[in-house]
């Protein structure tokens, strides 16, 4: 390669069209996404409290119970083998890398929860210009659809959930809160990456070209038509909480309208602060 691609690290947050973006990403051909869809390495890395063990040594065992052949090949090997060695994060990405690629990357939601200086750390561990994106959303509107999305695994899993009673208290739990904290992950990104490889972007206005074209010039990619019909849905079907409810959580998360408002000097068409 003449010249080093860059590295980006897709910083969240959860349920801001990160999955709709990495996905179109990969169907980019200078662009080499990581084939696991969230790695979640350095956020398990930096805080082991905060995310539940992976138990990734019984799935390592139960395929190669399996097939030999199948684990040998499948991406689950090198994941067990980063939580060994940094080392092994690395060459995940650069045994995949080829001339045509000129910037590689990883989108975990939960990154939102990195310290400056746990993403001062990424830099310099990374032998490549590194770049941080970050998507936000109306944080209560971002809520709502993260317990709907915890409702859907639970229901799925057959154990009970009820999204809106989740809804209700979620804001008060910190694990919840931290995901819509766009105040300390901004001012984190601010204070680790200079002006020029930090991006922010909102999921209202994600979905369009001009936005796509940001992106991409971020990025130092060639201009691409992104597919906008296949915008994330919005998963279960359930009643929203009632109006009452809904400004109560607005008015918790006051702090970060009047930030976001500050910091962008202006609020995305589709927030609704509380009034």
């Amino acid at each position: 390669m003449t010249q080093k691609p860059f590295f980006l690290l897709g910083m969240g947050a959860q349920k801001c069209g990160t999955s709709w973006l990495a996905q179109q990403l990969k169907h980019h051909p200078s662009f080499l996404i990581s084939p696991i869809k969230e790695l979640h390495y350095w956020d398990r890395r930096f805080h082991p409290e905060f995310f539940r063990p992976q138990k990734l040594a019984q799935k390592i065992r139960k395929l190669a119970n399996n097939d030999l052949d199948e684990l040998a090949t499948d991406p689950l090997l090198e994941r067990f083998l980063m939580e060994r060695h940094e080392a092994f994060y690395l060459s995940f990405f650069e045994s995949r890398l080829k001339d045509r690629h000129r910037a590689f990357g990883e989108f975990s939601p939960s990154y939102c929860i990195l310290l400056e200086e746990e993403l001062r750390y990424i830099q310099e561990f990374m032998p490549y210009p590194t770049k941080a994106l970050f998507s936000m959303r109306d944080p209560v509107a971002r809520l709502w659809s993260q317990c709907k999305m915890e409702q859907l695994k639970a229901s799925n899993r057959n154990q009970p959930y009820d999204a809106l009673h989740m809804f209700k208290t979620a804001a008060e739990d910190p694990h919840f809160y931290a995901r819509s904290d766009y105040v300390t992950t901004v001012r984190n990104m601010d204070a680790a990456f200079a002006p020029e490889d930090r991006h922010y972007v909102f999921f209202e206005e994600l979905f369009s070209q001009e936005s796509i074209d940001e992106i991409l010039g971020f990025l130092g990619l060639e201009t691409r038509a992104f597919d906008f019909k296949d915008n994330p849905n919005e998963g279960l079907s359930i009643a929203r909480p009632s109006p009452e409810d809904w400004q109560r959580v607005a008015e918790l998360f006051l702090p970060i309208y009047d930030f976001v408002q500050n910091r962008f000097g202006r609020l995305p068409k589709g927030w609704s602060p509380p009034k």
